[in-house]
C-alpha cells in the first residue's frame, strides 16, 4: 500500500518560492490502479517523483507498506516484499505515459 500525508513541494522560481505539490493527501491499496489526472502545472509529475523518491518532498510523509520512504537511502523505492527491482521504474514510467494523454483526446470534455 502506498500511503501519501499531507505532501507538499515548493521549488524556488526567480527569487520567489511555488509550490508544486500541497497538502496532498492519498492512499492506494495494493493492486488497485490511481490515476492523476488534472491540467498541465498541477503536480502530477512531482507527486509521482515524490513517491518514487526522485525529488524530495518539503513537507509530508509516503509511506510504501508502512514503511516511510524518507529512511530509505535509494533515489528510487525499493519494492518492498518484491523480488523486481525494476518495478518503481516501470511503475512510474507507465504513470508518466498517462500523463501525458490529454483528457480531450480521450473523447473527456470536462473533468470533474
Amino acid at each position: 500500500m502506498i500511503k501519501i500525508e499531507n505532501l507538499s513541494k515548493v521549488f524556488e522560481q526567480d527569487g520567489r518560492r511555488v509550490a508544486a505539490v500541497d497538502g496532498v493527501d492519498l492512499e492506494v491499496g495494493r493492486g488497485e490502479i490511481c490515476v492523476l489526472l488534472g491540467p498541465s502545472g498541477c503536480g502530477k509529475t512531482t507527486t509521482l517523483k515524490i513517491i518514487n523518491r526522485l525529488v524530495v518532498p518539503s513537507g509530508g510523509r509516503v509511506l510504501v507498506d508502512g514503511q516511510d520512504t524518507a529512511l530509505h537511502q535509494n533515489s528510487v523505492i525499493e519494492p518492498l516484499g518484491e523480488s523486481d527491482p525494476h518495478a518503481a521504474y516501470r511503475a512510474f514510467a507507465v504513470a508518466n505515459l498517462a500523463v501525458a494523454v490529454d483528457p480531450g483526446e480521450c473523447g473527456l470534455d470536462s473533468i470533474a
